[in-house]
């Protein structure tokens, strides 16, 4: 046996059983992990991770179509009200009297980066087709499916003030920045673009354009740096650019 100090007296030290025993099975089997440490691996109750960090890398060059880092599979429910969700995340923030936090709370963080030099890429100069922060997809996947959804929604917000002691000076359901500075002049930088021509876009509210509206383009695609089919204001006249130039508008 080895002898070791445990703060307040020598204790033995008794090694594990082999193989180790461990929280975790295999996944997709009731066999213990033991020292396995390539092979997934499942556990059946909660897990939580307190002050520290979740990482997952893999610097192996892989050519697979679709790799997940992160997959849950829901169970079925037997009615009732339940809104089962794949993840949950919250975060609280506090500042203490008289303080103040320069900074910004935020409670997820999307990061989705063309990086640089790697392991197995070099300098990475190759060339990539696509890239998304966020890829969401929603609605039936499988196509023997049966039944009904009531609403399906891609993404929902919800701003809320619970307390008539808390202040928020503004509140924005979606906020698309300037944009990055863009050393290459030939990107074209959009803010949103809707496609598919049956959709509709609904605003209860108002809703302001500083520029104008352009009307009648064939495509989101199509380059909107030019005044053709654009509807706007101007010195409080509302003028159209047929093309050529700017028109007024006169009502009679």
């Amino acid at each position: 046996s080895i002898w070791s100090y445990n703060g307040s007296s020598y204790v033995t030290y008794t090694a594990p059983p082999t193989p180790a025993t461990t929280a975790w099975y295999l996944r997709g089997t009731t066999i213990d992990a033991g020292g396995n440490k390539t092979a997934s691996i499942e556990r059946k109750g909660n897990v939580t991770i307190t002050d520290a960090f979740f990482t997952s890398e893999k610097t192996t060059a892989i050519s697979a179509t679709g790799v997940s880092r992160f997959y849950v599979n829901t169970p079925e429910y037997q009615g009732g009200n339940v809104s089962p969700a794949a993840m949950r995340v919250r975060m609280e923030t506090k500042v203490a009297k008289g303080k103040t936090n320069e900074g910004t709370s935020v409670g997820m963080t999307v990061v989705s980066y063309y990086s640089g030099a790697s392991k197995n890429t070099g300098d990475g100069e190759g060339i990539l087709n696509g890239l998304k922060g966020l890829d969401v997809y929603y609605g039936s996947n499988y196509t023997d499916s049966k039944g009904t959804v009531n609403v399906a929604i891609g993404i929902q917000t919800n701003g809320y003030i619970s307390s008539p002691d808390v202040k928020i000076k503004k509140m924005y359901d979606v906020y698309c920045a300037t944009g990055p500075n863009l050393w290459n002049s030939d990107t074209k930088n959009y803010g949103v673009i809707v496609l598919g021509n049956n959709k509709k876009s609904y605003f209860a509210g108002k809703t302001g354009f500083a520029s104008g509206i352009q009307l009648s383009m064939n495509s989101a695609e199509e380059s909107l740096s030019s005044d053709k089919y654009t509807l706007r204001v101007n010195s409080g006249k509302l003028q159209f650019h047929d093309g050529t130039s700017w028109k007024t508008i006169k009502f009679e």
